[in-house]
């Protein structure tokens, strides 16, 4: 019984050191160009092309497929702090730290539209899922809300005392989401004025935020290192994620839902499986701060963007696919024991 014991105690370290040096995820292209930290990192919606943006004041866009630099837009030198693809990969919609939001067209190289949106630094662009208008946050407490075509402010919403980091919208476009420092976050409606739910719980600013394909859960992620999985229907906490060391900057869904990536501070990038609330990988590869995590289409690949001044892509479906055989010969080796 004892041998048995320690047979099965030595197969499960092996296979966990075997599964570390054999199937750990490696970045497929390091993206290097831009001169500043990277302040988002995103693909298009058919999963073609990564654009990138930073505080140096420039958007590239890159060709996931080869890591090959296509267009860099350039000719507005203040800092950007978020970048949005349009659903039809034409447009990419950029915050500014001098409260201004710029709408380029990616083809030309040329800026659009200028809009002064707010009257502090923009947070956060994000475009509607069928593209005809755009929301802002800003550092101002306010969300905005714009249309694509004229340009013009639609609506204004205020609840937030402090201010507003992060946006996301269900898939449907019929919801979206928002976190702040006053350490909330709130669930609207995106036909109404007012806030359906705040939820309660981190103790310290809330940084980031997603929502879960199927709009059953929110995921927030704040300075108190915490991601904080919410059930949209009973407003209730599913999973309180800890494993990080720094501030959660940025969260994202896989396109099932089945899982969440985090990118944090202290220069990690972790996958969490969403049914079990586990951690199943976490990776420091970047040198420094890891600021943006997005999946791209089918979630085959990962791209994260850092304050090293890079974008790495990951192919996190072969990983995956590799994981999921070798837990399966785990559990053969050890029935094969008993």
């Amino acid at each position: 019984m004892q041998k048995n014991t320690l047979l099965i105690i030595f197969v499960l370290c092996f296979n966990f050191f075997e599964v570390k040096s054999q199937i750990y995820p490696q970045y497929i292209k390091t993206l290097k160009s831009h001169k500043y930290n990277i302040s988002s990192s995103i693909f298009s919606e058919d999963g073609r092309f990564v654009a990138s943006s930073s505080l140096d004041g420039t958007i590239k866009i890159w060709e996931s497929k080869t890591g090959k630099l296509i267009r860099t837009l350039r000719g507005y030198s203040h800092e950007i702090t978020c970048i949005d693809f349009d659903p039809y990969g034409k447009y990419i919609v950029a915050s500014y730290v001098d409260k201004y939001i710029k709408i380029w067209n990616i083809n030309r190289g040329e800026i659009i539209r200028s809009i002064k949106a707010h009257r502090d630094e923009v947070t956060c662009v994000k475009y509607s899922p069928d593209g005809t208008y755009f929301i802002s946050s800003s550092k101002d407490n306010k969300i905005k809300f714009w249309d694509v075509e004229t340009g013009k402010r639609l609506k204004t919403l205020k609840e937030h005392s402090d201010f507003v980091n992060s946006l996301d919208f269900s898939k449907d476009g019929k919801y979206f989401v928002s976190v702040s420092d006053d350490e909330t976050v709130k669930l609207w409606r995106t036909d109404k004025k007012k806030s359906l739910n705040t939820f309660y719980g981190h103790k310290k600013n809330v940084i980031s935020v997603a929502m879960s394909p199927d709009g059953r859960y929110i995921a927030s992620g704040g300075a108190d290192n915490l991601i904080i999985v919410w059930e949209v229907e009973t407003v209730g906490i599913r999973y309180i994620l800890k494993g990080h060391r720094g501030k959660v900057n940025a969260l994202q869904f896989s396109k099932d839902g089945n899982y969440l990536a985090s990118a944090s501070s202290d220069k990690l990038l972790k996958i969490w499986r969403l049914k079990s609330g586990k951690e199943i990988l976490s990776m420091e590869d970047h040198k420094a701060s890891v600021n943006t995590v997005d999946f791209g289409v089918n979630s085959r690949f990962i791209a994260t963007g850092s304050n090293d001044k890079t974008i790495k892509l990951w192919d996190f479906i072969n990983w995956i696919t590799e994981y999921s055989n070798y837990k399966k010969k785990i559990g053969e080796e050890l029935q094969n024991q008993e």
